[in-house]
């Protein structure tokens, strides 16, 4: 919810001060973690081959900090200073984490649970346990100098998730899927309204109801044949830990 200037200063600027700093020491390797949002808006599936070109929009600041905090870290590998490598998880949930569970969390403890359309849609959604065993990967030294999705580890449904963080949490709310249509519609009232989802500062209604309604476009091939990733939590006793 900062201005832009700000986010700039800690987001990129600390992440180039950060590894420069460490170079400087004499450190030989860095992982640096940053996000899928550097993607953009993109149709179709999204690995790490293609350049990231897809549009940030002004506003989000998130998106745009961690792309150009992504330049600085691999100007810093380019350089032959320091050996760096990126990896990219999506939406991270685990324990203690204090954004995206315990938003969840206030919504399954009402009565009458929303779920986005059918609810069979595989989420962008990876455990913070499993980010982990790929950033110790990376740290290995393999694939230094490329990016790598860590943001599928094992396939969950937006409705999977909802009832395993509601068993997680001891609820049983009824689940009540909303259509499709209504929540795109909603979406963009919103957008029209200028509301943003508070707890997802520079996300749009339409942005947000993309993500929740369609299907996970982020890939992680990449990460499971470099870097040999091998999550090993699944995500009922995740879900089940972090409840």
């Amino acid at each position: 919810g900062k201005d832009w200037s700000t986010v700039r200063a800690v987001n990129v600027d600390g992440t180039r001060n950060t590894l420069e700093a460490a170079a400087r020491a004499g450190v030989s390797h860095a992982v640096h973690v940053s996000s899928v949002a550097v993607y953009g808006q993109m149709s179709g599936p999204m690995d790490e081959a293609g350049p990231l070109d897809g549009i940030i929009p002004p506003d989000d600041f998130y998106g745009r900090s961690k792309r150009l905090a992504e330049e600085a870290a691999a100007g810093i590998h380019e350089s032959g200073r320091m050996q760096v490598t990126i990896v990219r998880p999506s939406a991270v949930y685990g324990e203690r984490d204090r954004l995206f569970a315990p938003d969840l969390a206030r919504l399954l403890r009402l009565p009458v649970v929303p779920v986005m359309g059918r609810g069979d849609n595989c989420v962008p959604v990876v455990y913070a346990g499993n980010v982990a065993g790929g950033v110790g990967s990376a740290l290995d030294g393999r694939g230094a100098g490329s990016a790598f999705n860590l943001a599928v580890d094992f396939p969950l449904t937006q409705r999977e998730l909802l009832e395993g963080l509601a068993r997680g949490l001891g609820r049983s709310p009824t689940f009540v899927c909303l259509p499709a249509s209504l929540v795109r519609a909603v979406a963009n009232v919103a957008d029209g309204a200028s509301f943003m989802v508070p707890s997802l500062r520079g996300l749009s209604g339409a942005r947000v109801a993309r993500l929740v309604l369609g299907e996970n476009p982020y890939t992680s091939q990449r990460a499971r044949e470099w870097l040999g990733w091998r999550p090993s939590v699944a995500h009922e006793s995740a879900l089940r830990r972090t409840g």
